[in-house]
């Protein structure tokens, strides 16, 4: 088994184009027994809090050599991050990911749009007054995020160089106009945000990877890969299109055996636009309220694409509470791993919601099967990665 899974982690690094590797990913993977199961792939990843502090050092490591090889010359960092400054744990991922890259060498500026939240320091208008602001994290550490207008301008006047841009950004609400005038070289790139990338293509090209791997070694399909669909120009208030997405979960249903279907937003994070479905017949009798829970993104989108896959039921626990794993990567490099658990949900809910917590987990303190698995269940989402990032660019001139 052991060298089964370790020809096709070869066969992965021979087969993965370095140049198109994101700089950094975080996977959710579900564990049901043998299984280990990707069921969400972040190009945006907001956990690195949650890493083990006794894995900071290889997290800067990774950073350090990734940067060297990608960008060579790079001194100084600007992150464009989230305008999450009323959540606090965001804020404190922000603050861990940037003092492993200070450790790293790096200087580091955070920025981002700070438009039209309401409320105090960042009101609507802030920027027009001022060029930062502080807020704090969950355990209290101050935190500078500096309003992206005003650093475009100091760029322009030749007052403030990044050598590399840190997107941190999943640009759910589209490529605001202002990154348009951000002539620094940017990872990831703008191209791959929530606007226009979408989950069924990363997961068929996931699944197109793992079947590679079938035939070349002989990798069981369902040990990393799950059941899928996708619902197209749905208005969920429609009963017509909850019967189309009542049939989906019914084919997904027969495909696999599962117990459950995930319905999930097709360009959706943050755990928004995600409901487990037992049959059709939940889609079909849905209330009003579960109809808003499942009709509405982050800030506010509507939502009318769905991905409908095939609900994992968890295996893992911790303490006696539902768990499933979040590996963080650093181009192909795992650097860190924790458990997502929720002790108001069960082995077969999203967990990614109301009640949840993180665990870190030490990646030495990991069994090496485990890791094992983990690592190329993460790989495997990688090459995936890479090879929606070769579909995206085609012809595209605006690619970094």
């Amino acid at each position: 088994m052991t060298n089964q899974l370790n020809d096709c982690v070869s066969w992965l690094m021979s087969h993965t184009v370095r140049e198109h590797v994101p700089l950094y990913t975080s996977m959710d993977i579900r564990v049901h027994h043998d299984r280990y199961v990707v069921v969400d792939t972040n190009l945006f990843p907001a956990g690195f809090n949650n890493i083990h502090p006794s894995d900071y050092p290889g997290v800067s490591s990774a950073f350090l050599n990734w940067l060297t090889q990608y960008a060579p010359k790079a001194q100084s960092i600007l992150i464009v991050c989230e305008e999450n400054t009323r959540n606090a744990f965001y804020l404190s991922h922000l603050h861990t990911l940037g003092t492993l890259l200070e450790s790293a060498g790096f200087s580091v500026r955070m920025a981002t749009f700070l438009s039209n939240q309401p409320g105090t320091p960042d009101k609507p208008g802030f920027c027009h007054d001022a060029d930062h602001a502080i807020f704090h994290t969950d355990t209290g550490f101050p935190i500078q995020l500096w309003c992206l207008n005003h650093v475009l301008k100091e760029v322009a006047q030749g007052h403030y160089h990044a050598d590399l841009a840190i997107l941190n950004n999943d640009l759910s609400d589209g490529l605001p106009f202002m990154l348009h005038h951000l002539s620094t070289p940017m990872y990831p790139s703008p191209l791959l945000g929530w606007y226009q990338r979408k989950k069924s293509d990363h997961f068929d090209a996931f699944h197109r990877v793992v079947t590679a791997l079938n035939n070349a070694h002989q990798l069981p399909v369902n040990w990393f890969s799950c059941a899928h669909t996708v619902c197209d120009h749905v208005d969920i208030t429609e009963a017509n299109d909850r019967e189309r997405l009542a049939e989906s979960i019914r084919q997904i249903q027969a495909i696999s055996g599962c117990k459950v279907v995930f319905v999930k937003h097709d360009a959706g994070t943050y755990g928004m636009g995600v409901m487990a479905m037992s049959g059709g017949d939940d889609m079909v009798t849905l209330n009003r309220k579960g109809r808003n829970r499942l009709g509405t993104g982050k800030g506010g989108q509507a939502i009318h694409r769905y991905l409908v896959q095939e609900g994992v039921a968890s295996t893992l626990t911790h303490n006696g509470r539902a768990a499933e794993w979040v590996v963080v990567n650093v181009g192909t490099q795992l650097v860190g791993a924790f458990l997502r658990v929720n002790d108001q949900k069960s082995e077969l809910d999203n967990l990614n919601a109301t009640g949840m917590g993180f665990v870190p987990m030490a990646l030495s303190d990991i069994a090496p099967d485990v890791r094992q698995r983990l690592e190329l269940a993460a790989l495997i989402g990688i090459k995936a990665v890479c090879d929606e990032w070769q579909a995206v660019k085609g012809g595209n001139e605006w690619v970094l």
